[in-house]
């Protein structure tokens, strides 16, 4: 085991239970005793067990990450977006993922192949420009455009990105 990570097969060699076993004791599944799932809790707090999140994603299916992409993060108007959008995403759970394409069309659609991977759950697209159009190929993951602009209150921008937040929630669900 060394110092690397603790795994649920290395609490399985611990413990002396099996893997499947470990597993469902670490979920709370009802077929465990609780002086089983008591035993191997036990073995993992002592050796700070955490699950590991790509597998975690890869069962559930999702990531619990979303991708921001807007032209400048110096700019009034995209910073308070991405403050906005980075509070409520993170307190419905979500990760986050900013990358910067200055008003760039390539790099937009650079960051939106390289992200279409699985990492995020979907991606956010925040300009100041009316830019509907779709990608140049398709993508297995929603993407929400954005229009936001200098001439926009605190207020309005907070509203907008509430809004879209809960439609985009809405798309996944």
């Amino acid at each position: 085991m060394g110092t690397s990570r603790i795994t649920v097969k290395d609490l399985s060699q611990l413990s002396g239970y099996s893997v499947s076993t470990v597993s469902k004791a670490l979920n709370d599944k009802r077929d465990i005793s609780k002086d089983t799932k008591r035993e191997i809790r036990a073995i993992a707090n002592r050796f700070n067990y955490t699950p590991n999140k790509y597998a975690v994603a890869l069962r559930a299916n999702t990531s619990k990450a979303i991708g921001i992409l807007l032209p400048k993060v110096t700019i009034r108007s995209f910073n308070q977006s991405l403050f906005y959008l980075q509070q409520i995403a993170e307190s419905h759970g979500y990760k986050v993922f900013i990358c910067q394409t200055y008003n760039s069309n390539n790099c937009e659609d650079s960051y939106l192949r390289k992200i279409n991977d699985g990492t995020v759950d979907g991606i956010f697209v925040i300009n100041d420009l009316d830019k509907q159009t779709k990608p140049k190929y398709d993508l297995d993951l929603p993407v929400m455009r954005i229009q936001i602009t200098n001439n926009q209150s605190e207020q309005e921008i907070e509203k907008v990105i509430n809004h879209n937040f809960y439609k985009f929630q809405n798309l996944i669900a």
